[in-house]
């Protein structure tokens, strides 16, 4: 019935020394959402789009889609954002899962990269996966 006033979650977010909004011109998250790792971390894979850059065609090499992670480890209070898990070619990660490896600390970040969309990569390459030792902060 009620919302708090909206509030600024990733106060200095940066990937490669600049500010997010200044180097993505979108970063969506999943589908589907996100997971609460066995250490408690909050994770949201997502992908983007480098700013200022169009949608990838088929047989480019020059497509700046990417995936990446952000992350909470204060119940969802402030949020990071991890290192790339794919970005520009040959893997251009589009919509992406996470998931935990049961019994183990590993992460591991599925993206679609269908050659079926012509945004996306040629044929035959499906899907793209990272693995990350690191809970997320890097794949």
């Amino acid at each position: 019935m009620t919302w708090e006033a909206p509030r600024q979650i990733c106060d200095g977010c940066e990937v490669d020394g600049k500010p997010l909004h200044q180097r993505w011109g979108f970063q969506l998250p999943g589908p589907p959402g996100g997971i609460v790792a066995s250490n408690g971390r909050i994770l949201q894979c997502c992908d983007h789009m480098l700013k200022g850059t169009d949608v990838c065609t088929m047989g480019s090499d020059a497509c700046n889609k990417g995936n990446h992670v952000l992350f909470s480890d204060s119940r969802g209070r402030t949020w990071n954002v991890s290192g790339l898990a794919a970005e520009g070619s040959p893997i251009w990660g589009d919509e992406c899962s996470i998931a935990q490896l049961p019994g183990t600390d590993i992460l591991v970040m599925n993206s679609r990269v269908d050659s079926n969309n012509n945004s996306l990569t040629m044929p035959g390459y499906g899907r793209a996966t990272s693995f990350s030792s690191d809970w997320g902060s890097t794949w």
